[in-house]
């Protein structure tokens, strides 16, 4: 792994908030759940990681 890298599933809630992208790709979103089935559970879940 890269200098500085952090592995996610190391993390006791398998999450950190941190962009491993390079700078080039960095901030960029790759995913929008929709709010329609589990899809509306993971974007919850998502928010909530993402505000903690």
């Amino acid at each position: 792994m890269g200098e500085g890298y952090t592995y996610d599933h190391n993390a006791k809630s398998a999450f950190i908030k941190k962009d491993n992208f390079p700078k080039k790709i960095k901030n960029r979103n790759f995913y929008e759940p929709k709010e329609l089935g589990i899809e509306k559970k993971l974007k919850e879940r998502f928010e909530t990681l993402w505000l903690e």
